[in-house]
């Protein structure tokens, strides 16, 4: 018996005509044939697809560019298409952002999914009621707010966000007064960011230019 395709050859997509040929002592032949339908019903997988990208923006333009390590198509046949949208390298604004990947394999079907990329909040970062910017919180940040109050400060702060402290966005005896409350008697502790580093989200006319003991 000869056949035009050997036991375990691996076929083609699609229709395959198999033709057998028996021949026998006599030199007697006869032939027939079967088609063999090689058909892909399953869809394409995406492997090395990005975790959640966090990125911070810059200060001027308050925009990133994101650039990720690319996905790539996983299919059980050759071919096939991925497309990433928006593509790496796109400068994203503040906020969270959906990136959609998308696996076509080479008979169409299609896989879709996706990861996030989030720009953070845009903004010098500071912790509120360090008004020396020392890195500390005591009695010498109420002495900077009184100083800056009174004009007795040697030079001018550089971060009047920390030293509202009540975030009305105004710099007064209120705010020293809430320093001493909560210093020295247990009152509210000064609007966020404090303790930790963190923009002002408050709008309001006070800036804070530039803090460093902050990253």
């Amino acid at each position: 018996m000869q056949a035009s395709v050997s036991q375990g050859d691996f076929l083609p997509l699609g229709e395959t005509v198999v033709d057998y040929v028996a021949i026998d002592s006599e030199g007697n032949a006869a032939t027939t044939s079967i088609t063999i339908n090689i058909s892909d019903t399953e869809a394409p997988g995406v492997i090395n697809l990005p975790a959640h990208i966090f990125a911070e923006p810059d200060s001027t333009t308050c925009t990133a560019i994101v650039t990720w390590q690319a996905p790539e198509i996983d299919d059980n046949c050759d071919g096939g298409t991925l497309t990433v949208s928006p593509p790496s390298g796109t400068e994203f604004e503040v906020g969270t952002h959906t990136v959609t990947v998308v696996a076509t394999d080479a008979v169409g079907l299609v896989t879709e999914t996706s990861f996030e990329v989030t720009v953070n909040e845009c903004g010098i970062y500071f912790m509120r009621g360090d008004s020396n910017d020392d890195g500390a919180y005591d009695i010498s940040d109420a002495i900077a707010i009184l100083n800056y109050i009174f004009g007795n400060s040697a030079s001018d702060p550089t971060c009047l966000d920390a030293m509202d402290e009540n975030d009305d966005g105004d710099i007064s005896i209120a705010d020293a007064i809430y320093h001493f409350s909560h210093l020295f008697s247990g009152g509210p502790a000064p609007a966020a960011p404090f303790g930790v580093c963190g923009i002002d989200t408050t709008e309001d006319e006070l800036d804070c230019a530039s803090y460093g003991s902050c990253p």
